[in-house]
């Protein structure tokens, strides 16, 4: 399985098999506003595909561990289209109803009141924080995000190794086995990216473009991120539904609280916008919010600058693929130069609306060759007959056949054996007649004439 985002042919994911994120139960009222810098400010960090195939032909072959993790479906689901638009709307007015979040709500609500210290969120008249919720507002309508909603999207339990407990002073650090693991000479010697093995280095950057995507250095490695490597190595199962809630929730209040104006897995919340029936709904209304934009894939590029391989072997690029998939057919041209121009100019500008890959008539496959076989000469029943022999008497060995040639006589040897068939047979004439009487006589044994006529003789037989 080789996921790219430029594949034109976008992933069959069922849809409207997530619950709605409206918040039902609310009555409209103006969305609240928590982010304190311009909307067109927001940058998107985008979660890319990968081309794992290409990372397999250069010699990395990381595929086989994403799926053992049972990641695959969040791997392909990264191949469709952002709504941008509609992302950063819902990003603008969003914020994270988290533990940090109430723990921030009851600090200052003591610095206002000192004498509500040590009571309850209830007593506080605060809501009750029951679990962590993603909330936004776009039109007047509330939306909520839970982690129960990211793992019905990518078919996961909320279960596995919580990769936050595992930080450098985490309670369930596995350091000495995750440095034995993933360095070059399994020591620890600082948290450079270089130290790791070229294959946990892969894993890292695939990490940083598609897992946890984010802006900066990847030089410094954070011992969570260590950890999640060395838990792909072994195969022990990842809780990714908590590990991309939580980060989306970090990423959401970092921008909140200090203007980081970066906007966390557009990708994911555009398929999570297209499943609970948002983008049906809305599209119709706003287009302009829906535009589709997709991401360029991570390929086996990185390794030239990570000083890995310098040679690598490139993917195929977004036209390319958009040729094979959209014009061919498992390698047999759908259309070709041998259309009409007309019919050839409308199936680029439906294929060009689609996938955005800009082709023109030159990217049309020729018109394809057809050859004919030669139609041989029929054959009459004599010619078949004359093959035959010819064939039979060509497959006899040389050296099985004897040629006999007649030896030259003389005139005397001539007549001496001319006189020997004369004194054995007779003469030729004489032959002859000797038969002709032998078999009359023969032919007449037993029988009597007893009439003659101008045709013949009538016979008579005495038997």
């Amino acid at each position: 399985m080789a996921a790219s985002s430029s594949n034109p042919v976008q992933p069959q994911i069922q849809q409207d098999v997530v619950s709605s994120i409206i918040k039902k139960g609310e009555e409209l009222k103006p969305a609240g506003k928590y982010m304190n810098f311009p909307k067109e400010k927001l940058f998107l960090l985008e979660d890319k595909p990968v081309e794992f195939d290409n990372f397999k032909a250069n010699g990395f072959d990381i595929e086989p561990l994403i799926i053992a993790q049972g990641w695959k479906k969040y791997f392909d689901l990264l191949n469709g289209p952002i709504y941008s638009g509609f992302v950063k709307e819902f990003w603008y007015k969003s914020y994270a109803f988290d533990s940090e979040y109430c723990k921030d709500q009851e600090k200052l609500m003591i610095k206002v009141n000192p004498g509500l210290k040590g009571q309850t969120r209830d007593q506080m008249g605060l809501e009750t924080h029951i679990e962590d919720e993603i909330r936004s507002n776009f039109s007047g309508v509330h939306f909520v995000i839970k982690r129960e909603h990211i793992a019905k999207l990518l078919g996961l339990q909320d279960k596995g190794a919580r990769l936050h407990e595992y930080g450098k002073n985490g309670v369930k650090s596995l350091r000495n086995s995750v440095t034995a693991e993933i360095m070059k000479d399994g020591t620890y010697d600082g948290d450079a990216e270089a130290r790791m093995t070229d294959k946990c280095r892969v894993i890292y950057r695939i990490m940083l473009n598609s897992i946890v995507p984010r802006k900066g250095g990847t030089n410094s490695i954070p011992w969570h991120y260590k950890h999640a490597i060395y838990f792909l190595m072994q195969g022990r199962k990842i809780n990714l539904v908590d590990f991309l809630f939580r980060n989306m929730c970090s990423v959401m209040t970092t921008c909140i609280k200090h203007q980081h104006p970066n906007i966390a897995y557009p990708r994911l919340l555009s398929e999570l916008f297209l499943q609970s029936g948002l983008v049906e709904g809305l599209r119709p209304v706003y287009p302009s919010l829906f535009r589709e934009y997709f991401s360029e894939p991570l390929t086996a590029k990185i390794l030239d600058p990570m000083d890995i391989n310098k040679n690598f072997i490139a993917p195929e690029t977004y036209k390319e693929r958009v040729i094979r998939t959209r014009l061919y057919n498992n390698g047999f041209p759908v259309i070709s130069q041998a259309d009409l121009i007309e019919v050839q100019q409308f199936f680029v500008d439906d294929v060009n609306k689609e996938t955005g890959a800009n082709l023109t008539l030159n990217d049309v496959p020729p018109a394809p060759v057809l050859s004919m076989p030669k139609r041989g000469k029929r054959k009459t029943k004599d010619d078949v007959v004359e093959k035959k022999v010819l064939k039979k008497a060509s497959s006899t060995s040389a050296a099985a056949v004897k040629t006999v040639q007649a030896k030259a006589l003389n005139e005397e040897e001539y007549n001496r054996a001319i006189g020997i068939t004369v004194e054995k047979f007779g003469t030729v004439s004489e032959r002859r007649s000797k038969n002709k009487h032998d078999d009359a006589v023969k032919a007449g044994e037993g029988k009597e004439v007893i009439k003659g006529s101008g045709k013949g003789l009538l016979l008579r037989t005495n038997k």
